[in-house]
């Protein structure tokens, strides 16, 4: 009896990979960038059973709802170590070239997180037998009964602890009466700003005014204070202090050079000026 050793394809159409896909549960509870979880996502339906895809760059981040560049920072993210998932990145890719040198498509590898994913929501075999025990909310999984809904308790990662030490830092430092430093709590401290300009809407203090009116003078102060005031009416602009901007403005004002256009030695009728900046433009 002779042995007929050819290879035989078995293909399963009622496989309901085509409707549904299946990402751990840890992925979406610490993945927390909706960019990053949706690309995950959109790469674990596109691999499907056989593991493996190809798709354009442009494709997938018209699928996914982003720009090309924005994909690009989110496959780079998903590539790197996370200590959330035990120092393991999401995908792995691999640059690959053409015989002759070019760049040709990137080898997306999904890292298999599931052995990380049950050691957090399964708990061990019952000791009568059985199948082991779901914890979370989901669907049952295929072949088999209806899962149980067990608590198990999850490890803190290391975030969560250095968390759990700022918040006994705050509470032993209330329990000893400490406070945190203030500069003052008596608003009357602060010194008192006066109004100025023609609608009042420049505010500085006594001392700032007399600052600037000795360093630039009467005319000059009140040129710019009328200016800065005519500008917050107009606009509606706020500004943090006007002190600082009166002087911004000054500063600008003085670096300016005269535009050599308004030079002039004759006025339009023609006569002669005695100097270029003077006459009738």
């Amino acid at each position: 009896m002779t042995q007929n050793n050819e290879n035989i394809k078995i293909v399963d159409e009622g496989n309901l990979r085509q409707y549904r896909t299946e990402i751990p549960n840890i992925v979406e509870e610490y993945l927390s960038d909706p960019y990053e979880f949706r690309v995950y996502c959109h790469l674990k339906r596109r691999a499907g059973d056989s593991g493996a895809c190809t798709e354009s760059r442009s494709k997938m981040a018209k699928k996914c709802g982003m720009g090309i560049e924005k994909l690009r920072k989110v496959l780079i993210s998903l590539s790197m170590l996370n200590p959330k998932f035990e120092n393991l990145p999401l995908i792995m890719i691999n640059k690959r070239k053409t015989e002759k040198g070019d760049p040709d498509t990137d080898f997306i590898t999904i890292i298999d997180l599931w052995n990380i994913n049950f050691k957090i929501h399964f708990s061990p075999p019952p000791e009568s037998g059985g199948v082991p025990h779901e914890t979370g909310e989901g669907t049952p999984r295929d072949g088999g009964g209806v899962p149980h809904e067990v608590g198990v308790k999850k490890e803190p990662f290391k975030e969560d602890k250095k968390e759990k030490e700022q918040k006994e830092r705050k509470k032993k430092g209330r329990k000893n009466g400490a406070k945190a430093p203030c500069v003052s709590q008596n608003p009357s401290s602060f010194p008192q700003k006066s109004s100025f300009g023609s609608d009042g809407k420049v505010k500085m203090t006594e001392v700032e005014y007399n600052k600037l009116f000795t360093e630039w003078g009467k005319g000059n102060l009140e040129d710019l204070v009328e200016q800065l005031n005519d500008y917050i009416g107009s606009s509606g602009k706020r500004y943090k202090s006007h002190y600082h901007t009166l002087r911004q403005w000054h500063r600008k004002r003085s670096q300016e050079k005269p535009d050599p256009r308004d030079r002039r030695t004759k006025n339009v009728d023609g006569t002669a000026v005695d100097s270029p900046v003077d006459g009738l433009f």
